[in-house]
């Protein structure tokens, strides 16, 4: 393809969303578009083409036009032209570009420097929407856990339960809208516990198989966690399971235990 006379035009076409990047501290988001236009094997004096402007009115973000932007070329990989469009403090989740082509959409004028009367513009071909997705950023979101579920209650609660059955813990998490499924990000730790004679008492009916025992794991069904505890056998009188999450908050059983006969899953 010879070099271009003044004013020569061709297609340009939208590469995709290259790069996202997002401040830790600040949540600002920078977001590069690439462009391909067909122009790769354009032979030039001194092989440079420098892009010279874009229509940035044409670009929108979550359908509000985008306000600030900047321009590259890059003669090493294809596509060589991007766009970085600084989107300033970003909410988290997914967002839109929308890229408007057609005669008064996106163009692109590029220019040689050893011959700078001569340009080339590109049209943008088609519309483009191009979804991305933009990281937590600033401060953690803070994780919730819910209520231990039948048939165990959490703290303050004394859970009257036979020595040597086993209980299923219960509960679910959460880190803001996100729900936790990773058994890993939890710790259980069980300790003798002083009886409280002010707590309430609830009498647990309900016991299950001895299996999995001592294991935190994510029921996908449920969409809960389960933890299933064997009641000491000890002759201490009441203790505490508690489930802590890495971020520092726990829940905790309490349980007052007392000698039964008879089948342990009765």
């Amino acid at each position: 393809m010879p070099v271009p006379t003044t004013a020569a035009s061709g297609t340009l076409e939208v590469h995709g969303v290259t790069a996202v990047a997002t401040d830790a501290d600040t949540c600002g988001t920078v977001v590069e578009v690439g462009f391909r236009p067909d122009v790769v094997d354009l032979a030039l004096s001194n092989g440079r083409l420098d892009a010279e402007s874009v229509n940035a009115h044409t670009m929108l973000v979550d359908d509000a036009p985008a306000a600030g932007y900047s321009i590259r070329t890059d003669l090493s990989v294809a596509p060589f032209y991007f766009a970085t469009l600084d989107l300033g403090p970003a909410a988290p989740g997914s967002h839109v570009i929308s890229i408007m082509g057609g005669q008064d959409g996106v163009t692109w004028r590029a220019f040689d420097h050893a011959n700078p009367t001569e340009e080339y513009v590109a049209t943008l071909v088609g519309d483009y929407h191009l979804s991305f997705t933009v990281p937590s950023c600033g401060v953690a979101l803070p994780v919730t856990l819910s209520s231990l579920g039948a048939p165990i209650d959490s703290a303050p609660t004394l859970n009257v339960a036979k020595r040597g059955f086993t209980v299923p813990l219960r509960f679910s998490a959460a880190r803001g809208e996100e729900q936790l499924t990773d058994p890993t990000e939890f710790t259980v730790s069980v300790s003798r516990a002083r009886c409280d004679a002010a707590a309430p008492l609830d009498l647990v009916e309900r016991y299950v198989q001895p299996t999995r025992v001592g294991e935190l794991f994510h029921d996908p069904v449920a969409g809960m966690f389960v933890y299933r505890w064997t009641v000491a056998r000890g002759l201490h009188p009441c203790w505490d399971v508690t489930i802590t999450h890495l971020s520092g908050t726990s829940l905790t059983a309490r349980f007052r235990t007392f000698a039964a006969s008879g089948s342990a899953t009765s």
